[in-house]
């Protein structure tokens, strides 16, 4: 990233140690060009290639599942598990995700 983003290895000390930024937040510290889209993502990857900017490029969409039920009964790893879950977010790390989790029901 230093030589990437034209950062000092102070700066990137500054916004690294595992932290995650929203888009904006990236922006502002300078880890992202420009915030956009899968489309914005490859017609500024055509750009960069030197291609026509009218130029066909496929993109694959890629399906994640809507549901997803824990197997029943649940396994005897789940109490660890959870409990990482637990430091995780006594650590405030969080992510969004395009599916849902839920337990029991």
């Amino acid at each position: 990233m230093v030589q990437g983003r034209g950062l000092t290895d102070a700066q990137v000390e500054e916004v690294a140690g595992g932290r995650v930024w929203t888009g904006e937040q990236a922006l502002a510290r300078g880890l992202v060009d420009q915030l956009g889209d899968l489309h914005a993502a490859a017609d500024k990857a055509r750009e960069l290639a030197g291609l026509d900017p009218r130029r066909y490029v496929p993109l694959v969409p890629l399906s994640v599942p809507r549901r997803y039920e824990l197997p029943q009964p649940l396994p005897a790893e789940l109490d660890g598990w959870l409990n990482s879950l637990k430091d995780l977010a006594g650590e405030r790390i969080f992510a969004l995700a395009p599916w849902e989790i839920r337990i029991g029901g």
